[in-house]
């Protein structure tokens, strides 16, 4: 995230480059949502970027922000909402540092690719019974090397990745939307309400139900 009127440069650990997205705030609009944040990013002049790793929440976002952007079929309210909520979970990041592991140079030529292949498929395919086997025959990789690897790269499991890209969808949904909570559930790809609201229990200490009270 960028703020207007500044340059910016983006730093890479190793020589081979990351993917990354950046979103630079047009004037008016990050006046706006300035005043509703303390963080240091805003009330700090000298503080003119900031660059984090992804969760599955932040990429599942970014690829319904760029879903939208290219189908040329979405409100601008729909865009400003992807973006307001990838900047709270971006702020939410840096108020929470993350422990992350150091990629060997090595690791990054040899499988970056694989990885993001790998993300891309599970985020294009959340609401489907996917396989770890489906996931590996994907990346033409075996399943349980691929499975090292992207924890080593996400620092979760590939089911992890996945339940969190369910989980950010049925947010969504239960925001904006006023369909039944077994309808969240089976779009989201749970194959049950029950299993669906225990994990989204755990995850948000609410119930879907309570959930949604607070947005209507």
């Amino acid at each position: 995230m960028t703020k207007p009127g500044y340059e910016h440069t983006v730093a890479h650990i190793h020589h081979i480059p990351d993917e990354c997205t950046i979103i630079e705030f047009k004037a008016d609009f990050y006046k706006s949502i300035k005043k509703h944040y303390s963080h240091a990013f805003f009330a700090d002049n000298d503080l003119h970027s900031l660059q984090i790793s992804t969760t599955p929440e932040t990429e599942f976002l970014h690829f319904q922000l760029m879903r939208l952007l290219f189908s040329r079929n979405y409100g601008k309210l729909q865009l400003d909402g992807i973006v307001l909520d990838i900047i709270e979970k971006t702020l939410g990041a840096i108020a929470e540092p993350r422990n992350e592991k150091k990629i060997s140079a090595r690791l990054k030529k040899n499988h970056l690719i694989t990885i993001e292949q790998a993300k891309a498929f599970i985020i294009e395919e959340f609401d489907n019974d996917i396989s770890l086997i489906d996931i590996a025959d994907e990346c033409c990789i075996s399943p349980f090397h691929f499975s090292r690897i992207f924890k080593t790269f996400t620092s979760c499991s590939p089911y992890q990745f996945l339940l969190s890209v369910r989980l950010k969808n049925a947010e969504m949904l239960l925001k904006t939307s006023a369909s039944p909570i077994a309808d969240v559930a089976y779009v989201s790809g749970f194959n049950s309400v029950e299993h669906f609201t225990a994990s989204f229990t755990a995850r948000y200490s609410l119930s879907p139900g309570r959930f949604r009270e607070q947005y209507v």
